[in-house]
């Protein structure tokens, strides 16, 4: 595929999205970019969805039906948006099967880490190769503060290190680890046996500690039900590990931040955590495991885009949200969502708590729809000073 040309694609398709309600109206690029795509580039994205599949079913013969219907719904989509462009009326499995392509051909990669680091010239890093080189080092410095959160061994999400000794992730994340998930104050429950592992990665040839964590010392009031997002809700929760552990924990993330005046539509953005299975995904499991290669619930980078930047998105009265493009799973949420300066040094932009996903009926009705969702943390100054003085009175104790 050309350079650059997976992103026109991306952009044609989420054009297509917006006007059928998938993303915000308000975020609507110019429809100049459906000039500029080419059949070319059409065939070579279903193409790459087609060899993705292949290649991890282990060979045509293995692929089953779920995959090859993908691909040739993938096929009458694009043809669609190329013949008709983002006006193409589509079925909701036509939309379904953009989703795929849009992992598979390289426009919204997931991106494994290991031994902390990405490897820039990994294929599927396809038109983001060159950025990932910059900050390649700036991603080694960053990976090893982002864990999984574990409870009772199963992963529920992310979460990475804020400030020394205390996580960030989100509050349905920590509500999972309540003994009331209601309550204002959520209360640890000793019994979910939670902890976080800053490894969990591919393959990984010796597998790091687990640290327990011991208290939820901050979180935002209202109860968030994750299959409703309430854009009003602060969706955001501080986790205090051990105390005794302090010194093996990996380094709290930079505090500096993407400017508020800076988090606009197009701006690359990248978020690290750890994607896993979920059941409100619109693509079937086996297909969706094809397309990570198998390996769910390890640690990935996810390159995208910011679709809607603060004050755009309706609901969010706060005006303390964004959306974007990055590719997630339900393991996801708490994922760090980081942007890169001048000088490729990396600066924080938000919170991942919601992930992009459109659930369909029986009869390809649209059940649901979603879309990423992230806290920027440029536009909640407020929180952060009630965050640092929970920390404070918690280090006095």
């Amino acid at each position: 595929m050309t350079p650059g040309s997976a992103r026109q694609l991306r952009r044609l398709i989420k054009g297509k999205l917006r006007k059928t309600g998938t993303l915000a109206e308000s975020a609507v690029e110019s429809s100049t970019e459906e000039g500029s795509l080419s059949r070319d580039v059409v065939e070579a994205s279903v193409s790459a969805l087609d060899e993705q599949l292949v290649k991890t079913a282990g060979s045509r013969s293995r692929m089953t039906e779920d995959d090859e219907n993908i691909v040739n719904l993938g096929r009458h989509a694009t043809q669609k948006l190329l013949n008709e462009g983002s006006g193409a009326s589509l079925t909701a499995e036509e939309e379904m099967a953009l989703e795929a392509i849009a992992i598979a051909d390289g426009s919204r990669p997931a991106l494994l880490i290991q031994n902390d680091s990405i490897d820039p010239t990994d294929a599927k890093a396809a038109e983001w190769a060159d950025e990932l080189k910059d900050y390649e080092a700036a991603i080694r410095g960053i990976a090893p503060s982002v864990g999984r959160i574990d409870s009772n061994g199963r992963h529920i999400g992310t979460g990475w290190i804020i400030r020394p000794g205390y996580l960030v992730t989100n509050r349905h994340v920590a509500q999972l680890l309540s003994k009331e998930r209601a309550a204002q104050q959520l209360i640890l429950d000793p019994l979910s046996n939670p902890t976080i592992c800053f490894g969990c990665e591919a393959r990984e040839a010796t597998p790091r500690p687990r640290y327990t964590i011991k208290e939820i010392l901050f979180n935002g009031a209202e109860y968030i039900d994750p299959q409703a997002t309430s854009l009003a809700k602060l969706d955001l929760a501080v986790l205090r590990l051990d105390p005794k552990d302090l010194e093996k924990l990996p380094p709290a993330l930079p505090s500096g931040m993407i400017a508020a005046a800076e988090i606009a539509s197009g701006r690359d953005l990248y978020a690290l955590g750890y994607p896993g299975p979920t059941s409100q995904s619109s693509l079937p499991q086996k297909t969706l495991l094809r397309l990570f290669g198998e390996d769910v619930s390890v640690k990935r980078l996810s390159p995208g885009e910011i679709d809607v930047g603060l004050g755009g998105i309706k609901g969010d009265t706060a005006k303390r949200t964004l959306t974007h493009d990055a590719t997630t799973l339900g393991g996801s949420s708490g994922s760090v969502i980081v942007g890169f300066d001048d000088l490729g040094k990396p600066k924080l932009v938000g919170l991942h708590f919601g992930g992009y996903e459109v659930r369909y009926g029986p009869m390809g009705e649209v059940e649901r729809r979603g879309r990423n969702y992230a806290h920027c943390f440029a536009a909640m100054a407020d929180v952060m000073r009630t965050v640092d003085a929970a920390i404070a009175a918690d280090r006095k104790r």
